[in-house]
C-alpha cells in the first residue's frame, strides 16, 4: 500500500519527436507525411479538448509548415497565442551535441530563437533534446546564455533524473530526464519498465528528490504522429481514478519547471558531461563529418573577412547568403544526419546542401578577400602573394599556392615583408610559367595578412641539411622519425627535449581493422547474447587485425620545405596509403591517410603507443576540454586528444582534421577512421577517403602545449 502525504502532481505534455531525416528523406516524407499529418492531428486535438497542451521543437519544422502549409501554420500561431501549443528547444534542429563545433551550437540557438521570436513573439525557455546521444559539458552555458533556463533530455543520464547541470563557468540549467507514458489501448503508462503504476512513479520522485511534482510526455515520434485523441481521453480516465491524492493534468513544460524550481535548491548538481550512447555514430558516414568540419571552418572565416571588408570599403556584408549557407550546415547537424544513421538517399540530400554551402562560402570568401586586397598598398608592377589569417592569434605554417610567372624566369624567390627570402619548394611545373609552390609563412598576424613578393632569383634552401628523408626515416631540426621494415613508426625522437615518443611495441601509425557487428544506429553490438535485446556497449569488442602486410615505401618529397615518405599496402579488399610528413620550420609531424575502402561490418582505426607514463587524457569538446579516465570505451572528441604525464612535465597532442571518435586499447590511443554497418541503413562508406592527422609533442600539459591553437 502506497501512502501519500498531501497532493502530488503529474504534468502531462503531448508531443511528437520528429526525425528531420532518418530511414526516410526530408523531402518528400518529413514535409508531406511527418509534419503535415502530425501537426494536423495536434491541431484537431487542441480543438477537441480545451485542456490539452501540445509541445513541439525544431525551427526547421515550423519553417517547413510556414512554406508548404500556411493554413496549418496560422492555426499553430493561434494556439501558441493561447498558450496551449508550446514551442520548446530553441534550436534550428535537434542536433548532435558532440560533433558540431561550439560556434555551430550557438548558431543552432541563434537561428532557432530568432525564428520563434520573429514568427510567434516567443523565446524558448526549455531546451529539448529527447533523442540526442552526446551532450557536451558546455551545453548548460550555451543554453543559459541563449535564453533557456531548463533542459529536457532522455539519453545519457548519469545516475540522476532531476538535477542542476552546471557548465565549467558555473552556468546552470535545471535538467530533467524525460519519461514517456503510453495511454493507448490499456490506459497505463510505460516509461522503461513493464506497465508501472503512476503512484510508483511519483513516489519515486518524492523519495529521491523531495518533490511532489513530476512530468511525463506522451505521443508517438520519430516518424511523427503525436498523441491520438483516444490517448488524451485515456489520460483523463487515469486522472479521474487517481484523484484526489494525485492530480494528473496537461501542462506546459515551463509551467512544470517554474513550479519545481522553487524547491530545487537541494537538488543534485552535475559538474560534468552527460554519458554517451550510440558512439558508432561518431564515425558513420565519414564524408558528412569531414564536410561538416570544412563547412564550419569556411563559413566562420567568411564571416570574419566579410565583416572586415565591409568596414574597409563599400563591400556589403552578405548576411542573406551567409544565413542560407549556415541553414544548410545546421540542417545537416540534425543528430541522425551528422551521426550517419540516415539511409543513403538522405545522405545524398545532405551532400547537395553541402555543395551549395561550399559554392556560397567560397564565392563570398573570394569576394571579401579581393575587396580587402584592393586596399593593400603594393607596387604596381610587382608580383605578390597575400597570405590571410582568419584566427584570433598569429599563425606560422606552410602555404601551398599556384603561380604564373613570366616565361623567361628560370627560378624564383619569395621575399617576406622584411626583405628576407623564405625557403620555398616547387612541387609542380606546368606549362606557360605555371607553378605550384610551397613556402613557409611565419607570424601572419591575427585577423590580418602578410605580403610576400615573388621575384626572379634563387630561393634559400631552408635550414640547410636539417630536413631529409630516406625510406627508413625522416628528420628535421625538431624530430627524427624512424620507419621499420613493415612500414610502421618504431621511434620518434623529440630532439629538442631529448624524449622518445613511441613506446616499445609493434609500432606507431598502426592501422587496425576490427570486426564490427554493430548497426548504423551507432550501437557497437546489435544484440545481447540472448539475441533479442539491443546492447549499449561503447567498446569495439570484435576481432582485430593489424594491417601490417608488406608495404611499398618510397620517398615522395625531400625538401627543402617539406619531406614526405609514402607507405602503400593492401589488406583484405581495401588499399591503404599513408604518408609521413616533416617540414623544415614546423614542430609538428603530419600524417595523411588515403583509403580505398571496400569492407563491410568492419571498423578502421589508426593508433599510436605513446611513451607517456601515468597518462592524463584530455579531449577537446565544443568551446572547451574535458579530462576523462583511461578507458577502452569509444569517446567523443573534436580536433584533438592530448596525452600528458600526470606530473604535467611532458605530453603529446594527437590532432585530426575530420574525426570525432577515439579509444585507448592495448597501450595505444586509437583514432576511429571508418565504419561499415549494413543495417538498418546500408552505410558502408565504400570508396575513397582521405584524412589528415598530426602529432605535436610538447613540454608541460595540454594548456602549456597550446593544444587548442594547434588544433587549427
Amino acid at each position: 500500500m502506497v501512502s501519500f502525504m498531501g497532493q502530488y502532481n503529474i504534468h502531462i505534455c503531448g508531443q511528437s519527436h520528429i526525425d528531420v531525416a532518418w530511414l526516410w528523406r526530408y523531402d518528400p516524407e518529413t514535409i508531406y507525411d511527418c509534419c503535415k499529418l502530425t501537426f494536423t492531428r495536434a491541431i484537431d486535438n487542441l480543438r477537441l479538448d480545451e485542456d490539452y497542451v501540445y509541445v513541439q521543437s525544431q525551427a526547421v519544422l515550423y519553417e517547413t509548415v510556414e512554406k508548404h502549409f500556411p493554413e496549418i501554420f496560422a492555426e499553430i500561431a493561434k494556439y501558441v497565442r493561447e498558450g496551449r501549443w508550446v514551442i520548446v528547444g530553441g534550436m534550428y534542429v535537434e542536433p548532435d551535441c558532440g560533433i558540431p563545433c561550439g560556434e555551430s551550437l550557438i548558431r543552432q540557438c541563434l537561428f532557432g530563437q530568432r525564428y520563434f521570436k520573429s514568427r510567434f513573439g516567443v523565446t524558448c525557455r526549455v531546451g529539448w533534446l529527447p533523442d540526442t546521444w552526446i551532450h557536451n559539458w558546455q551545453m548548460p552555458q550555451i543554453l543559459k546564455k541563449c535564453g533557456m533556463d531548463y533542459f529536457c533530455f532522455s539519453r545519457g543520464a548519469k545516475g540522476e533524473e532531476i538535477f542542476w547541470w552546471e557548465a565549467p563557468d558555473g552556468s546552470r540549467v535545471l535538467a530533467y530526464r524525460l519519461r514517456w507514458g503510453r495511454f493507448t489501448v490499456d490506459p497505463r503508462p510505460t516509461y522503461g519498465k513493464p506497465d508501472p503504476d503512476l503512484k510508483e512513479f511519483i513516489l519515486e520522485v518524492f523519495r529521491r528528490y523531495g518533490l511532489k511534482d513530476a512530468m511525463m510526455i506522451i505521443g508517438a515520434g520519430d516518424h511523427g504522429g503525436g498523441p491520438t485523441y483516444q490517448e488524451i481521453q485515456n489520460v483523463k480516465k487515469v486522472a479521474s481514478d487517481l484523484e484526489p491524492e494525485i492530480q494528473v493534468k496537461f501542462n506546459r513544460p515551463d509551467g512544470f519547471f517554474d513550479k519545481i524550481v522553487k524547491e530545487a535548491d537541494g537538488l543534485p548538481v552535475l559538474r560534468d558531461e552527460l554519458d554517451f550512447e550510440l558512439v558508432g555514430d561518431l564515425t558513420n558516414c565519414a564524408r558528412i563529418k569531414k564536410r561538416n568540419r570544412l563547412a564550419e571552418n569556411l563559413l566562420l572565416s567568411t564571416e570574419k573577412f566579410s565583416l572586415i571588408a565591409s568596414k574597409l570599403s563599400s563591400f556589403e556584408y552578405p548576411e542573406k547568403q551567409l544565413n542560407r549557407a549556415w541553414r544548410n550546415v545546421l540542417f545537416n547537424q540534425f543528430h541522425d544526419i551528422i551521426g550517419g544513421s540516415v539511409i543513403p538517399e538522405a545522405e545524398g540530400d545532405a551532400h547537395i546542401l553541402y555543395d551549395e554551402t561550399f559554392d556560397i562560402g567560397n564565392d563570398l570568401l573570394r569576394k571579401a578577400l579581393e575587396s580587402i586586397s584592393s586596399k593593400v598598398c603594393m607596387d604596381g608592377d610587382e608580383m605578390a602573394i597575400i597570405v590571410f589569417n582568419s584566427l584570433s592569434w598569429a599563425r606560422s605554417d606552410v602555404v601551398d599556392v599556384k603561380l604564373k610567372v613570366p616565361s623567361g624566369w628560370k627560378s624564383i624567390s619569395i621575399i617576406d615583408p622584411e626583405g628576407k627570402p623564405v625557403p620555398l619548394q616547387i612541387i609542380k611545373h606546368g606549362r606557360n610559367g605555371k607553378l605550384r609552390v610551397l613556402f613557409e609563412a611565419e607570424g601572419v598576424p591575427s585577423l590580418g595578412y602578410k605580403i610576400f613578393r615573388v621575384t626572379r632569383g634563387e630561393a634559400p634552401i631552408g635550414h640547410e641539411d636539417e630536413l631529409r628523408a630516406e625510406k627508413d626515416h625522416l628528420e628535421n631540426r625538431f624530430y627524427r622519425v624512424s620507419i621499420n621494415e613493415i612500414g610502421l613508426i618504431d621511434s620518434i625522437i623529440d630532439k629538442k627535449n631529448g624524449r622518445e615518443l613511441i613506446a616499445e611495441s609493434l609500432g606507431g601509425n598502426l592501422l587496425q581493422l576490427i570486426e564490427d557487428m554493430g548497426d548504423s544506429e551507432g550501437r557497437l553490438i546489435r544484440y545481447t547474447s540472448d539475441g533479442r535485446i539491443f546492447n549499449r556497449s561503447n567498446v569495439f569488442v570484435g576481432k582485430a587485425w593489424n594491417i601490417a602486410s608488406k608495404p611499398t615505401v618510397r620517398v615522395v618529397e625531400n625538401g627543402p620545405v617539406r619531406a614526405r615518405v609514402r607507405i602503400t599496402r593492401s589488406f583484405k579488399t581495401s588499399r591503404y596509403t599513408q604518408e609521413v610528413i616533416l617540414y623544415s620550420g614546423l614542430d609538428r609531424i603530419d600524417f595523411n591517410l588515403r583509403v580505398d575502402w571496400h569492407e563491410i561490418h568492419s571498423a578502421l582505426k589508426v593508433g599510436f603507443p605513446f611513451n607517456i607514463s601515468d597518462p592524463i587524457f584530455t579531449y577537446e569538446i565544443p568551446f572547451g576540454a574535458v579530462t576523462r579516465p583511461m578507458s577502452d570505451e569509444e569517446r567523443p572528441l573534436q580536433r584533438w586528444i592530448d596525452v600528458s604525464e600526470s606530473d604535467g612535465s611532458y605530453g603529446v597532442t594527437f590532432l585530426n582534421d575530420s574525426k570525432y571518435g577515439c579509444d585507448y586499447r592495448d597501450g595505444m590511443v586509437r583514432l576511429t577512421i571508418l565504419r561499415s554497418p549494413t543495417w538498418p541503413a546500408f552505410n558502408t562508406d565504400e570508396g575513397l577517403h582521405e584524412v589528415g592527422y598530426s602529432l605535436h609533442p610538447h613540454i608541460g600539459d595540454w594548456i602549456r602545449g597550446d593544444a587548442v591553437r594547434k588544433g587549427y
